[in-house]
């Protein structure tokens, strides 16, 4: 049977008040004394722990509510950082060379072991000698062809030249052998030295002209050819640019030439070279014997006598053509010297230049030697006068 609700409801509440509500307990005489009736004391106390029990049963004592525990914050884990692997520096695989191709071994031709003669068999009187055969039939031997001689050739006899043959080389005076060349760092030490070394200049003597030409010098900074005249009074030396070693004698020929070239003045001029080491021993010079001083003004006889002059000068220096050699002589032949000449050709004129200072003062350029004389500076110099052959 099924019971609603509602009442389920009331009879629990008549439960609960029946319960809360004391009925007091009466003994048999009517009495409610619980003093004199003891028994119901103890009935009543039973039915109050009852009643305290069914309370306690009946409300239950409600459960502390659990405190909310967090939630945890989940943290995120820190990515560790790995460490990238440091690449090792691979070595580069060092070029293998190629061999080398072995050069393949020529045979030897073997020669083939001759046979020794068999010696010869000894037979009994009455037999007959046994022939032995030769193993093959013999290689005919080959030989080398012989050559058959040339027909000699009709060879043509040259006629002797009626020059002299000249030695290979003149040696120059007072010079002793060759010292051996430097070779390796020595060599190159030395080179670097001698190229910022400051090599001295070499007075060579003085020259008149007029302040054109001086002035033509001094722009070209060496004895350059103007190419308007020749210089020295009749060429008895050859061509070329001529120094005296006095000079007083080179002032009056300044004053000469001004009075020619009219407009000019006069210039007395002192010749140096560059190099006074160059001068000394690079650059050839000779002084020329009397027999070949002579008056070339005249154009015709100019060329006989200047080939006389180079043949001598080929003589004392091999293989020149006298056209590189500067040439010494006293200004009179006649009378010897001093004053002396030299005369520079043009393709020497350039290793040596002029400073030149008016002829009517009496300044002198800054170098210059009055009293420089030719005859004192032939060994100096190395000037040459002797044919080697």
């Amino acid at each position: 049977m099924f019971l609603p609700f509602s009442r389920v409801v009331l009879l629990a509440v008549l439960y609960l008040s029946v319960l809360t509500n004391a009925v007091p307990a009466v003994d048999d005489n009517g009495s409610s004394d619980l003093s004199l009736n003891p028994s119901l004391y103890e009935n009543d106390t039973y039915e109050g722990e009852l009643e305290a029990r069914g309370r306690t049963a009946s409300r239950p004592k409600p459960k502390p509510k659990p405190k909310p525990t967090k939630k945890p914050v989940p943290t995120k884990p820190k990515p560790t950082a790995t460490r990238k692997p440091t690449p090792k520096p691979t070595k580069k695989p060092t070029p293998t060379k190629k061999p080398t191709p072995t050069k393949k071994p020529t045979p030897t031709p073997t020669k083939r072991p001759t046979t020794p003669p068999r010696k010869p068999v000894k037979t009994r009187p009455g037999t007959k000698p046994v022939v032995v055969k030769p193993h093959g039939k013999p290689k005919p031997v080959r030989r080398k062809p012989v050559k058959r001689p040339a027909k000699p050739s009709k060879t043509t006899t040259a006629k002797p030249t009626a020059t002299p043959t000249k030695p290979a080389s003149c040696p120059l005076p007072n010079k002793g052998k060759p010292t051996p060349g430097k070779k390796g760092a020595r060599a190159v030490m030395d080179w670097v030295v001698n190229l910022f070394k400051r090599d001295t200049a070499e007075f060579i003597g003085w020259h008149g002209t007029n302040s054109n030409t001086a002035a033509y010098w001094k722009q070209k900074g060496y004895l350059a050819d103007r190419g308007g005249g020749r210089s020295g009074a009749d060429h008895e030396l050859g061509e070329g640019v001529y120094i005296t070693d006095a000079m007083e004698t080179a002032r009056g020929f300044a004053n000469n030439n001004a009075a020619v070239n009219k407009g000019t003045t006069a210039m007395l001029c002192g010749i140096f070279a560059r190099s006074q080491s160059q001068w000394r021993n690079s650059l050839n010079k000779v002084w020329l014997p009397n027999s070949i001083i002579r008056d070339s003004s005249n154009p015709a006889l100019h060329i006989t006598y200047e080939k006389q002059r180079n043949e001598w000068i080929g003589r004392v220096i091999p293989h020149s053509t006298g056209k590189d050699v500067a040439r010494f002589a006293p200004l009179d032949k006649n009378r010897g010297g001093p004053p002396n000449q030299v005369v520079i050709p043009s393709s020497l004129t350039r290793y040596l230049y002029a400073v030149c200072v008016d002829a009517s003062s009496h300044q002198l350029p800054i170098g210059a030697n009055a009293h420089i004389n030719y005859q004192s500076e032939r060994h100096p110099w190395n000037v040459r006068d002797t044919p080697c052959a």
